[in-house]
């Protein structure tokens, strides 16, 4: 049984090394975690087959195919690279698995690291069964790109309608990728959860620095985990039309004076205040209002 199965892990190397024409080039298309994952399997091999009982041999051989794909062999040889209908066709399967079983408590999950084919493959899913499901742009990459990457793929299904759960995986510390999912869910209006700030961008006409102003916010109040919306926009021109729709907002003024919204209507002016501070005093006190 091992010489078999080292005869079709060769057999399969061969394939995808036929496929995609080198190891360099084939690490390139599937990624920097699958080339982790391959040359740790191959190193684990190579070094530790020799004098191993037949279990242990046949348990790193498994591991070796785990690293190529985690699709069933006939799947990938069916369909030839992991596309939105090879991972539906293998959920089918596993589903199949399970209710043969008489089990029906669990969720699916079919992430790729494509955004198009994790997309196709969820709106396949849905369509065919009514079982829970777990999202994500699998392996999405560093904090920036990730983000993006995880938001419309992500946001694409959510906006239909489909998903459960959610997972963003990032190359970075998991709260960030919790903050990421959180953001993600305010902005589809499908979670209503601490500060919502509506800013501008950086432009001529600001009164004060806004980009510092709201990051200083920002993160002052991220202890804040009460629903509330705020807007910071550094002129009369966006100003007030943003404030009407917010619990507090402030729009900038020439002579360092500027206008203070509450509850979108106009309250007073402010003159040489420290913005920040002012602010996070206003935001914090309107949060018990609301809530209290």
């Amino acid at each position: 049984e091992v010489d078999k199965r080292i005869s079709e892990l060769r057999d399969h190397e061969d394939y995808m090394l036929g496929k995609y024409g080198s190891l360099k080039r084939i690490y390139k298309l599937l990624g920097a975690n699958f080339e982790i994952k391959f040359c740790k399997a191959k190193m684990l091999l190579n070094t530790a087959l020799e004098g191993k009982e037949g279990k242990a041999k046949l348990q790193m051989i498994d591991m070796m195919f785990r690293a190529w794909d985690s699709l069933e062999k006939q799947i990938l040889e069916k369909y030839k690279s992991p596309t939105a209908q090879a991972l539906f066709e293998s959920a089918k399967l596993n589903i199949q698995l399970l209710e043969d079983q008489n089990f029906d408590n669990f969720k699916i999950s079919v992430k790729a690291s494509n955004i198009f084919t994790s997309v196709e493959a969820y709106q396949l899913l849905s369509n065919y069964c009514n079982y829970p499901l777990h999202l994500g742009i699998t392996e999405a990459g560093s904090y920036f790109s990730g983000s993006i990457k995880s938001s419309i793929g992500l946001g694409m299904l959510l906006y239909q309608g489909i998903g459960d759960t959610i997972r963003v995986s990032l190359s970075d510390h998991p709260t960030q990728e919790v903050k990421v999912g959180f953001e993600m869910l305010k902005s589809l209006n499908l979670r209503d959860y601490g500060v919502t700030i509506i800013s501008c961008p950086s432009c001529a006409r600001q009164q004060f620095d806004v980009i510092k102003t709201v990051k200083s916010v920002e993160s002052r109040l991220s202890h804040i985990k009460k629903p509330i919306t705020v807007s910071i926009i550094g002129c009369v021109v966006n100003g007030p039309g943003e404030a009407t729709m917010t619990n507090i907002g402030i729009t900038g003024g020439g002579n360092d004076t500027h206008m203070v919204y509450v509850d979108g209507e106009k309250s007073h002016r402010i003159q040489n205040e420290d913005l920040v501070e002012y602010l996070v005093k206003t935001i914090e006190n309107k949060v018990e209002e609301i809530h209290n």
